[in-house]
């Protein structure tokens, strides 16, 4: 749950409670009618509070425009002390009893609303150069505060990871990339940062200088969401990025600027669905993509291009591109199937011929498979797998065999 959505319902607890404490039942002489007296001037503070806390907490002014219409509707003491008889529209039995139950009303129209509390768009103003960081500090976000829980930020332009090595945890809710965001890795080697809900949406992930860990959870808005290394600022980068982080959206992923060293993909299941494309390198070097996790690749097709190698290898099931995705590369790129078992594709696409007759395996010379590259490495296979329809096809085509024949024997 949202702190401030938290601390909100606290705040109208008290306002409740606060409000029975001041409830005085006064019963008149006939047994059918009674009366409750309700300060409206502590009403009034409570509402205030109430009031100064949504701002404070920066909420929509909604649930304020709710609690207001309905306790300012609230009889004043001077109307509640009068005495009514049962056929006075407000206080007859029953609609007596109405004074709580406007409040509780006030109180379930908030609740009510507490759904549509949105956290606060913070935004970046000014890039941070050389020396600074706004990841964990209130250096250039427009509420002039450190980023932090129940708000959501974003950028277009440079936003640096601290220069000391550690692990850094963005205190926000989410972090949005637009284009020109980038994120900036500029820690000690080894360091762990991690981003909860991290949107690309044009921007990029640039890695500087040293090997990371990106954590968390990012989520692929934009139609290309790129892993950078080197780029604007430092070195070129040797060295190798793992991303641990789980992997959604709908756009594609991308990867960029290496000449060496590479990303290690170790999260799994991931459900983007745009593809993955990994085209980088030169003859002699060449970056290595390493998947590490079953499903790590989403659900989309990945295509290889330049020099660029990947690995598969430490999976359970050894299903790393998806069952429904299909493989394109050409003869300068690596393959190392780096595991024992197959991992089963709707098709592979090499150098603009694609195969796609079931049953095809691909692997390295001397594996045994259909077709033997000598590019392809490891132990494992690839293998062509029926489309979901033909699949179908197939076995309902297997079922109407069998019964035609157990019909021919009963003949």
């Amino acid at each position: 749950m949202n702190f401030k959505i938290f601390c909100l319902q606290v705040f109208l607890v008290f306002i409740y409670e606060e409000s029975r404490s001041h409830e005085l039942p006064t019963p008149f002489s006939s047994p059918d009618t009674e009366c409750a007296v309700i300060h409206e001037d502590a009403i009034q503070t409570h509402l205030a509070h109430f009031i100064a806390a949504t701002r404070l907490l920066q909420l929509t002014d909604a649930p304020t425009a709710l609690c207001s219409a309905t306790l300012l509707n609230t009889p004043t003491k001077k109307q509640m002390n009068q005495k009514f008889t049962r056929s006075n529209s407000f206080f007859h039995r029953g609609v007596a009893r109405s004074v709580k139950p406007t409040l509780l009303t006030a109180v379930a129209c908030i609740f009510g609303a507490l759904p549509n509390l949105h956290s606060a768009d913070v935004t970046q103003t000014a890039a941070d150069t050389l020396g600074q960081s706004s990841f964990n500090s209130s250096i250039h976000w427009s509420n002039a505060a450190a980023p932090s829980a129940g708000n959501d930020y974003i950028t277009n332009v440079l936003l640096r990871t601290p220069s000391t090595s550690g692990n850094y945890a963005f205190g926000g809710d989410s972090l949005t990339l637009n284009s020109g965001g980038i994120l900036s890795l500029l820690s000690g080697a080894n360091s762990i940062i991690t981003v909860n809900n991290l949107h690309l949406n044009g921007g990029f992930v640039n890695s500087n200088k040293n090997s990371y860990t990106v954590a968390g959870s990012i989520i692929l808005d934009s139609n290309t969401a790129q892993f950078n290394s080197g780029g604007t600022t430092g070195n070129p980068a040797t060295n190798t990025t793992t991303i641990s982080a789980s992997i959604s959206g709908t756009s594609a992923l991308s990867f960029s600027g290496l000449t060496t060293g590479g990303w290690t993909i170790t999260s799994a299941n991931n459900s983007y669905s745009g593809g993955t494309t990994f085209n980088l390198g030169v003859s002699g070097t060449a970056p290595l993509l390493d998947i590490q996790a079953d499903g790590a690749l989403g659900t989309g097709n990945v295509v290889l291009g330049g020099f660029a190698q990947i690995k598969f290898g430490l999976g359970t099931t050894n299903d790393y591109i998806a069952n429904t995705a299909s493989l394109s590369l050409t003869a300068n790129n690596s393959i190392n199937l780096a595991f024992v078992g197959t991992d089963y594709i709707t098709s592979l696409i090499y150098d603009g011929t694609t195969y796609d007759l079931v049953g095809t395996t691909f692997g390295a010379i001397g594996s045994g498979a259909t077709f033997e590259f000598s590019n392809f490495t490891g132990t494992g296979y690839l293998a062509v797998i029926p489309e979901p329809s033909v699949m179908a096809f197939l076995v309902l085509g297997g079922g109407f065999a069998i019964g035609l024949r157990r019909s021919r024997n009963r003949r």
